[in-house]
């Protein structure tokens, strides 16, 4: 009987010793950088572009289709699947953790923000003003409303 009582006793303390300790060491778990998010695959759920030229506004959206992606590899690659075509990977950078850079060669980038991140939820936002031509006919102006094109793209776990 005095044995079992031993017995319960150590596992009990056992049991208390495990239950007091967390990851950390100091009672706080360590809060994951936007590096550390984005790392892994990410299913493409939609993309949207939206144009404004001349201050009409024409919308495209796009379900992603079974078996696209983007895969975000430790090693600042990522690797895209879309839809009838092989993976293709390019560098990326990210900025402030509210930025990611696609570099596809030294002066091709696309630069998005980071709209959400969270475990299962990744919205990319890109927005640029189209430069209008500058018109050839003297006395015509080419000042109005900007032109603007927007991506967002929607990607889950």
């Amino acid at each position: 009987m005095k044995n079992n009582t031993k017995l319960m006793l150590i596992c009990l303390m056992a049991v208390l010793g495990f239950a007091s300790c967390k990851k950390g060491g100091d009672g706080e778990e360590k809060k994951k950088t936007t590096a550390e998010k984005i790392q892994g695959k990410w299913n493409l759920t939609l993309r949207e572009d939206i144009e404004t030229i001349n201050g009409i506004i024409e919308k495209d959206s796009e379900a992603g289709k079974p078996g696209e992606y983007l895969d975000f590899r430790t090693s600042n690659m990522v690797y895209l699947k879309e839809s009838g075509s092989a993976e293709e990977g390019t560098n990326y950078t990210i900025d402030n953790d509210k930025q990611l850079t696609f570099i596809f060669g030294a002066n091709d980038k696309e630069i998005y923000a980071i709209d959400v991140l969270t475990d299962n939820k990744l919205v990319l936002h890109s927005k640029e003003v189209i430069v209008p031509v500058k018109s050839s006919i003297p006395g015509t102006s080419d000042t109005g409303p900007k032109n603007t094109r927007e991506t967002i793209i929607t990607l889950t776990r």
